[in-house]
């Protein structure tokens, strides 16, 4: 999602945006609109993120022997 900065008519669509508008805009699209729009932040929900950080607690480091014994 990104938030118009400028009065714009889209040339490939011809749609004209206003400023403050929020629009879906392509991935391609991006740099050809560049001065015209810029992202817009989403706000994470307190659910996403606590399933983020137990992921990371989830993955063990992997051990440095690979399972190759050592016999002294």
């Amino acid at each position: 999602m990104y938030r118009v900065t400028k009065d714009f008519k889209d040339g490939l669509t011809l749609e004209f945006h206003k400023t403050d508008d929020i629009i879906d805009v392509a991935p391609e699209r991006v740099i050809a609109l560049g001065d015209y729009i810029k992202p817009v932040k989403r706000e994470i929900e307190p659910e996403t993120e606590m399933i983020n950080q137990d992921w990371e607690k989830a993955i063990l480091p992997k051990p440095k022997n690979k399972g190759i014994k050592i016999i002294s």
